[in-house]
């Protein structure tokens, strides 16, 4: 049988859009500063519940106890700072966006941050940014959830076909346009004489297994209806055809063939 043709997928777009109802953890050790990040989230139409600390044991402890979907944080806390606290977050392999806000930042500072993957930063005179640079992070949140959900689907396919093409007893191969086999199975690698698929992987499946006639004459490809089937992309069956194991002994076979 031929391999299916490859598929492309288009870009990926989200179908949701960032939740307005939010647990934030804040972490900023000047009140007030917290009190106005919660207020400009609130106008913009934000429902939030705010969890502020001020200190790393804080801090740890409300990502261990309690679960957030945002992460606002003071680029500099007294015996810490929001880079580290970024990079804590980051090590433990919690998905939470996490904004950093900062009353001043130099632009390589800002690429830095960007770089390691601080979802953005905010200057504390440009609160107005805010709002969107959260809706921003929320979106860019789901659409890498939904691309590792579709990442995880895919394999789980994968691995059900894997399973599948290994436990049938039926010999199944595929090949591309040029005759070179892409896969096959544990039984096509056994009906062919050869200890293992990989045996096959690139050969010419033509000129390895169905090279010569009955009576002993070359077969060539251009004569193959095999080929010829593949090569016009339509299905193809044969009740008996020959095909030729590794050891140089022939046996015959029902075929089909599928684009």
């Amino acid at each position: 049988m031929t391999t299916p043709a490859n598929e492309t997928v288009g870009p990926l777009q989200a179908c949701n859009h960032a939740p307005t109802r939010l647990r934030v953890l804040i972490l900023e050790d000047n009140q007030p500063d917290a009190e106005l990040f919660i207020r400009k989230l609130q106008e913009a139409g934000f429902e939030l519940d705010a969890d502020t600390v001020d200190t790393e044991q804080a801090f740890v402890a409300s990502l261990r106890f309690r679960s957030s979907d945002l992460i606002l944080s003071d680029y500099t806390i007294p015996q810490w700072s929001g880079l580290e606290a970024f990079r804590f977050v980051k090590r433990s392999g919690i998905n939470v966006p996490f904004v950093l806000v900062t009353g001043t930042l130099g632009e390589e500072a800002a690429v830095d941050l960007i770089k390691e993957g601080v979802a953005d930063y905010i200057l504390k005179d440009r609160l107005t940014r805010l709002p969107s640079a959260v809706r921003r992070a929320l979106d860019e949140k789901l659409t890498r959830d939904e691309a590792a959900r579709a990442r995880q689907a895919l394999r789980d396919s994968e691995e059900k076909v894997r399973l599948l093409l290994d436990s049938t007893a039926e010999a199944i191969y595929g090949v591309n346009l040029q005759g070179n086999c892409t896969f096959c199975n544990p039984a096509c690698a056994r009906l062919l004489g050869y200890d293992h698929p990989s045996d096959l992987l690139g050969k010419q499946m033509h000129s390895l297994s169905h090279h010569t006639r009955a009576e002993g004459t070359p077969y060539s490809i251009e004569d193959c209806p095999i080929c010829t089937a593949v090569r016009a992309g339509r299905e193809f069956h044969l009740d008996e055809e020959l095909l030729w194991k590794k050891d140089g002994s022939s046996f015959p076979v029902e075929c089909w063939s599928h684009p």
